[in-house]
C-alpha cells in the first residue's frame, strides 16, 4: 500500500509516528485508569502499569517494523531487548499481583 500510494520513502517518520501514538496512547490510559478507579485500585497500580506496558509492547511488537525488530534484537549480556522488556512487564504484573495478595491477607486477618 505504501508503495501504490507513493509514501513508502518515508516510511519511517509514519513508524515513528505510530510507535509514538501507541506509547501517548498507553499513558494517557495509564492516567484515565488511575484516575477514574483511584480509591479502588491504589494498591494495584504497579500491576496495571505492566499490563498497559505489556499491551503496548505487544502492539508494537505485532506491527514489526524493520527498525523495531533490530533494536529488540539488541543484547544487554547475551540477552535481547525483546526478553528484557517482555519479562520486565511481567515481572511488573506478577510483583503487583504478589504486592496486592499480601495486602488483601492482611486486610482479612
Amino acid at each position: 500500500m505504501a508503495e501504490e500510494e507513493g509514501w513508502y520513502a518515508e516510511r519511517r517518520s509514519f513508524q515513528a509516528a505510530f510507535i509514538a501514538t501507541i506509547l501517548v496512547l498507553g499513558i494517557a490510559g495509564l492516567i484515565l485508569i488511575w484516575r477514574l478507579a483511584r480509591n479502588k485500585v491504589r494498591h494495584y497500580g504497579l500491576a496495571l502499569t505492566g499490563g498497559i506496558f505489556l499491551g503496548c509492547f505487544i502492539v508494537i511488537r505485532a506491527a514489526s517494523f524493520h527498525y523495531v525488530d533490530q533494536m529488540l534484537g539488541m543484547k544487554f549480556n547475551n540477552v535481547p531487548l525483546n526478553c528484557l522488556l517482555e519479562l520486565g512487564g511481567i515481572a511488573c504484573l506478577a510483583a503487583g499481583a504478589f504486592q496486592s495478595s499480601r495486602l488483601e491477607l492482611r486486610a482479612s486477618t
